[in-house]
């Protein structure tokens, strides 16, 4: 009978042994599910603020846009017609764009953003590629897509970035 009594007791110890680690575990998953949210909560009111501006931003774009004409190189002849010279600022002409070779025009696409037919004007593998770049290395990286670029070059208050310097900021992006 006594050592029936003793296994009663052992199993009824080790029961609650297990119950106390049930508990535990029950409580620290509550706290690290707790702490997660405390994570998650400033993350998804950032991303909302970011959406928010944005939206914000392309309601007030304007809805035609005009562009400037590109400059030329200016050339000289001599009275017969030959060249006698060219001046530019910029060494460009002028084609049509169905004169262009529709690979170059994807190569160009390629060289300036790589996955431009992927995303919808944020690249957001390139945005975090960049910020973990700058955060590690001196030599700066930056993740600005054809889309951006565009803006940058219509819009004037996008042109440049704060104190007249070429670089915009991520809320001007």
């Amino acid at each position: 009978m006594s050592r029936l009594l003793v296994t009663c007791w052992l199993l009824l110890a080790v029961l609650a042994l297990l119950l106390a680690l049930l508990r535990l575990t029950i409580v620290l998953t509550v706290a690290a599910l707790l702490a997660l949210a405390g994570l998650l909560v400033p993350a998804a009111a950032s991303v909302g603020a970011v959406t928010n501006s944005a939206e914000k931003m392309i309601g007030e774009l304007p809805q035609e846009v005009s562009l400037p004409e590109p400059s030329e190189q200016s050339v000289m002849r001599w009275a017969d017609g030959t060249l006698m010279a060219r001046f530019y600022a910029e060494n460009r002409i002028i084609v049509p764009m169905d004169r262009i070779n529709l690979t170059m025009r994807d190569a160009v696409v390629a060289i300036e953003d790589k996955r431009f037919f992927e995303h919808s004007g944020v690249d957001w593998r390139a945005f975090a590629g960049s910020l973990w770049h700058n955060l590690w290395y001196d030599r700066k990286r930056g993740a600005s897509t054809l889309s951006m670029q565009l803006a940058g070059l219509l819009d004037p208050e996008l042109a440049l970035g704060r104190n007249g310097m070429p670089r915009r900021s991520f809320g001007q992006k």
